[in-house]
């Protein structure tokens, strides 16, 4: 893999790291000299969030539903839920089905909206809106 950086000062190369990079030793070839690393580089797959332990919403169904509807929340992380938002409003039901699924009542009130998922390591929210119809 190659990837361009920054030589910050005269100690630091600052890079960011490519997609598709895998662990290994660092090679830096900077002003005409070549050095490599003598210890191997860890490079960790996935999401920045799933890796701080925090909520991911991958996806939900059904897309659209009225209050009182339950819907289906998919992801990462939801072991330990705090509360989850629809459209904006607490839901007062939810049930955590397992560490990638959670069942979740559609409060009165909300609105069509993001569906966020709140934990004690951070939160989550659904990239897309739920229709409330």
């Amino acid at each position: 893999m190659t990837t361009s950086g920054n030589n910050t000062n005269n100690d630091e190369v600052t890079a960011a790291v490519p997609t598709g990079a895998t662990t290994g030793l660092v090679t830096v070839k900077l002003n005409g000299g070549t050095t490599t690393t003598p210890i191997a580089f860890t490079v960790t797959p996935g999401n920045l969030n799933a890796a701080k332990g925090r909520p991911i919403v991958s996806s939900f169904k059904p897309a659209e539903a009225r209050a009182g509807a339950m819907i289906t929340i998919s992801g990462q992380n939801f072991g330990t839920v705090t509360y989850i938002k629809v459209g904006g409003v607490k839901a007062k039901f939810f049930k955590t089905v397992s560490g990638t699924t959670l069942s979740v009542r559609v409060p009165t009130g909300a609105k069509t909206g993001k569906i966020s998922v709140v934990t004690p390591t951070g939160a989550g929210t659904s990239g897309q809106s739920l229709t409330i119809g």
